[in-house]
């Protein structure tokens, strides 16, 4: 294997503001996830933002916001541990444990990685990738909000 590290010059590290803007972010996107704020989409995504979880992609503010809806529908309770937050020059990952709580008591709880394209400093995210495998949510969230709204 080679590896050529002949690239342009390499970019300076992210200034503490920024450090703490992005983590206090991601702190206030998931508070807003978990406490089913019904301005979610709009606040944190921009107009034509694009949230993909699963083999599920939905573009839009509006779309996003019926999708996040449909899963507040069809759980009684969402709650997030955030394990890790990496902050870079135009992108946050981060490392959750989220817990489902349904309506008659049962609890499905999964690990997630997800992939912001945003910068630290701006306000709303352009894309999100949630990487975890979502098909037996999808199949509880259908059975107690019915189908999945349009993406």
């Amino acid at each position: 294997m080679r590896f050529d590290c002949r690239g342009g010059s390499a970019r300076p590290p992210l200034s503490q503001v920024d450090l703490q803007k992005g983590k206090q972010w991601v702190i206030n996107y998931y508070t807003a996830l978990d406490t089913h704020d019904h301005r979610f989409a709009s606040n944190f995504f921009i107009k034509q933002g694009v949230l993909s979880f699963g083999n599920s992609r939905t573009t839009g503010v509006s779309t996003i916001q019926e999708v996040m809806d449909w899963q507040r529908n069809a759980t009684k309770q969402i709650d997030h541990c955030i394990r890790a937050i990496y902050v870079f020059h135009e992108q946050i990952l981060v490392q959750t444990t989220v817990t489902y709580t349904f309506w008659r008591g049962e609890t499905h709880q999964m690990d997630c990685m997800t992939s912001f394209d945003k910068l630290p400093s701006h306000r709303k995210a352009k894309r999100a990738y949630i990487y975890a495998d979502f098909t037996p949510l999808f199949e509880k969230f259908t059975k107690n909000a019915g189908p999945r709204p349009s993406a």
